[in-house]
């Protein structure tokens, strides 16, 4: 598989993100590289939501699904707490699992810790939150 520094180099020469989805199709195409992980990369190295939305909305025209990283990335990018919600609604269209690590992401968009505790009450109840994926876990009142 293709290791994350030489694709860097792959994109150290684009000049816009018409370019990078060029090379995305270029290296798919070679077959070294599950096509989720490589938009989960572009994604994780967008500087801006649109340019990171501009990637997903490809990867929706390609069939490619994401997966919990994909809507993770996203909802850390977003500006906004409403912005960072659309995308946590794609856990339900794809079937997928938010853990508690994806819900504190979305949470943390709320600047008002009462509204955060509500909220968080809210969403324990009404999705089937798994526990943290991570060892680095941050948790809601940190």
């Amino acid at each position: 598989s293709i290791d994350e520094t030489i694709l860097e180099q792959f994109f150290h020469k684009t000049r816009n993100i018409e370019e990078d989805a060029l090379v995305i199709d270029k290296i798919i195409s070679l077959n070294v590289i599950e096509p989720i992980k490589l938009y989960n990369i572009i994604i994780n190295r967008s500087k801006y939501i649109n340019h990171a939305h501009f990637f997903f909305e490809i990867m929706n025209e390609k069939n490619i699904t994401p997966n919990n990283e994909t809507i993770r990335l996203l909802m850390k990018l977003s500006h906004s707490y409403s912005q960072a919600y659309n995308y946590f609604q794609f856990f339900n269209v794809y079937h997928l699992q938010p853990s508690i690590d994806d819900l504190n992401i979305l949470l943390f968009k709320i600047k008002n810790m009462s509204e955060r505790l509500r909220y968080f009450d809210i969403f324990k109840k009404n999705y089937n939150i798994l526990p943290s994926t991570s060892s680095s876990s941050f948790h809601l009142n940190s």
